[in-house]
């Protein structure tokens, strides 16, 4: 909950900050707000049900509206019921019921509710192009299907028409989503591109203005004039609707009353005072040249009332249009080069490091960067769960030194999204925008804008994203390939010593067969190579079976690791021992000269004496063996074996012959 030395935090939900009418009520929210001295919390989260591509993930931003984040709440709820129905959308809104809440344009059980009076206006308007400019046939282009505003202007236009004998034909019904892009798309399918004909009806009736600006852009392209060849209207009267070519006749809803409206009856429900559950506001039309009430070439009157009175366009009209453009433009070449830096980078640490200095060039000035430990899957049927751990990579005000940079400070975002201390507690507006690529959230961004237009900063929160993505798809790589090279250099151990195990007799330490095989096989090729003389030596255990019988397998193991012991004393390091078979031992070595062979029966015979004098064993150890030296030129390595092999069997034979 709010402390009492912090100031008052009223939020907002809205789909944007960037479109004429999302601005009008954040920017009236922002005045009252700086006014009462208290702090404007803005949820830019698009709406529930969103259907193009992955901007539904911006909706993730509504998971921290709560009690922790902000004292009470107003919701745009006409922006919000453009892909959900009204009973739809207060089940995503009931579980905030300890919050106070006002709901703007869409009446909500039990909640305090502004709605626009869609009807006076708007009878205005339609009345006008029907009696003053000489309508017959009107198209219509609505809004989304259960869309309150809209449900409620179709309904009102069709009491209209039916009051003069007319009505709305089904093939001059089209539907939009309150967007531009949607108008444009209307005005599309009605003028292909190989449109050179007339449209049927006399005028077009958009249930908002957006729709009829990209509808009007569409008509130009195809060479239709408005109002020449078609009359255009449509609804809230944003800024853009006064500068258009031709400016838009439409109905004026105040959106800086609707705004301001929703933000005092908020207050008065954080101090505990009882409001209207449904408070109404006027609106009025505004008849300008897209009807043709305001010549084409008169640059002097913005609007013609309904009583017949002319607004005229501001002196400064002008100079304040080209300075907004030129701001513009020095705006959005700051943005291109700055998204230029932003391709460099290859961490998160490279953009935070001069992140702060960054954003303060969009004259932002204080945020908080969070990014989840982990990327989280959030699916477009999925309702967003915040996760309990996420860092702090960056957060400044006036009162935080250096570049805000914080490394990997670990919060849990569930407890909520501004833990205390991160900014001073003067009152401040903060936008707070989902940070995400595709299907993949990433985190959050809260920043307080400058006086930059909000279509920057949305684009920066985009970008940003992407570049947060990347850069950690390059982490996880580098990461993958440093888990891959550890795991190729523990293979490659691990082969080693298999490989060592697949050569090595277990019991003595020997080589065993294979081993034997391929060390030999190498040794008998030096030994060519060098025309030295090869040995070949063979040897068998004598008695092992009567060890194992009279002492027991451990004795017989002994024995065994015996030999090994002996073979090591009589033969040099460099020779090639093994243990090829159960009672079985091999030892193959270069023999320059014979010098190895004349020694080795007396270097047997001492090395055993050795060996049973000072071993504590049952048994006395003894082995018959046979060897062969020889220059290895004509004769195979088998041939050898077999040579030793006879001669190890002779002695084993005449030590039989002597013992009977």
């Amino acid at each position: 909950m709010n402390t009492s030395h912090a100031p008052v935090r009223l939020g907002l939900q809205i789909n944007e900050i960037d479109s004429g009418y999302s601005k009008a009520l954040v920017e009236s929210l922002r005045d009252l707000c700086a006014s009462e001295k208290i702090s404007l919390i803005v949820f830019s989260g698009r709406a529930y049900g969103w259907p193009f591509g992955f901007e539904y993930q911006n909706t993730a931003i509504f998971s921290h509206i709560s009690p922790a984040s902000c004292d009470a709440l107003v919701v745009a709820s006409g922006t919000q019921c453009n892909f959900i129905t009204r009973e739809e959308f207060f089940q995503t809104f009931s579980h905030r019921s300890d919050l106070p809440r006002v709901s703007m344009s869409v009446v909500l059980t039990d909640t305090p509710s502004i709605v626009i009076d869609n009807e006076t206006g708007f009878r205005a308007v339609i009345e006008h192009i029907l009696e003053v400019h000489g309508c017959k046939r009107v198209a219509v282009l609505c809004g989304p299907q259960d869309n309150p505003d809209s449900v409620s202007r179709l309904l009102t236009l069709h009491q209209i028409l039916r009051e003069r004998g007319l009505s709305i034909r089904m093939e001059d019904l089209f539907r939009g989503d309150f967007s531009y892009e949607s108008g444009y798309a209307v005005g599309a399918r009605l003028c292909p591109p190989d449109f050179s004909g007339t449209l049927p009806f006399d005028a077009v009736v958009a249930f908002n203005d957006l729709m009829a600006l990209g509808l009007m852009r569409r008509f130009a392209e195809a060479g239709i004039r408005v109002p020449e060849d078609i009359v255009v209207t449509g609804f809230d009267d944003v800024v853009r609707a006064h500068y258009s070519e031709p400016s838009l006749t439409t109905v004026r809803q105040n959106l800086t009353e609707l705004g301001s409206l929703a933000g005092r009856l908020a207050l008065s429900m954080i101090r505990g005072e009882q409001v209207p559950l449904v408070s109404m506001l006027p609106t009025e039309a505004k008849f300008r040249q897209s009807c043709g009430c305001i010549a084409r070439d008169d640059y002097q009157h913005d609007a013609k009332l309904a009583d017949g009175s002319m607004l005229l366009w501001p002196d400064s009209l002008l100079r304040d249009m080209g300075l907004e453009r030129f701001t513009l433009e020095d705006d959005l070449v700051h943005l291109r080069q700055y998204l230029a830096f932003l391709q460099t980078a290859d961490s998160i640490e490279a953009v935070a490091q001069s992140l702060r200095a960054d954003l303060e060039s969009f004259n932002i000035k204080s945020a908080a960067l969070v990014l989840f430990s982990d990327p989280v899957v959030n699916k477009k049927e999925d309702r967003f769960i915040l996760p309990a751990s996420a860092n702090l990579i960056l957060h400044y005000d006036e009162t935080v030194q250096g570049n805000g940079y914080s490394g990997e400070r670990l919060i849990n975002p569930a407890e909520g999204m501004l833990p205390g201390g991160w900014f001073s507690p003067r009152p401040r507006m903060l936008v707070a925008t989902s940070l995400y690529h595709r299907d993949n959230q990433l985190g959050y961004l809260v920043y307080e804008p400058g006086d930059r237009t909000p279509a920057i900063y949305e684009a920066l929160s985009v970008q940003l994203s992407a570049v947060i993505y990347s850069t950690w798809l390059f982490a996880s790589k580098k990461n993958a390939e440093e888990r891959l090279r550890d795991t190729l250099r523990d293979l490659e151990s691990i082969n080693r010593r298999l490989d060592t195990l697949s050569r090595q007799d277990d019991l003595t330490g020997l080589l065993n067969r294979r081993g034997f095989m391929d060390a030999a096989g190498e040794l008998f090729s030096s030994s060519r190579s060098r025309s030295q003389n090869f040995m070949l030596f063979a040897l068998d255990l004598d008695g092992l079976k009567k060890i194992n019988d009279s002492f027991g397998h451990d004795s017989g193991d002994r024995a065994i690791q015996g030999v090994g012991d002996v073979l090591r004393r009589v033969f040099r390091t460099a020779d090639v021992l093994a243990r090829i078979g159960g009672d079985e031992f091999a030892v193959a070595a270069l023999d320059p000269g014979g010098q190895l062979s004349s020694k080795i029966d007396q270097r047997i015979r001492a090395a055993l004496e050795d060996w049973n004098t000072a071993a504590d064993v049952p048994f006395v150890l003894d082995f018959s063996y046979g060897y062969v030296s020889v220059q290895p030129e004509g004769i195979n390595l088998d041939d050898l074996i077999s040579r030793a092999d006879a001669g190890m069997y002779r002695q084993k034979a005449e030590k039989k012959k002597n013992r009977e």
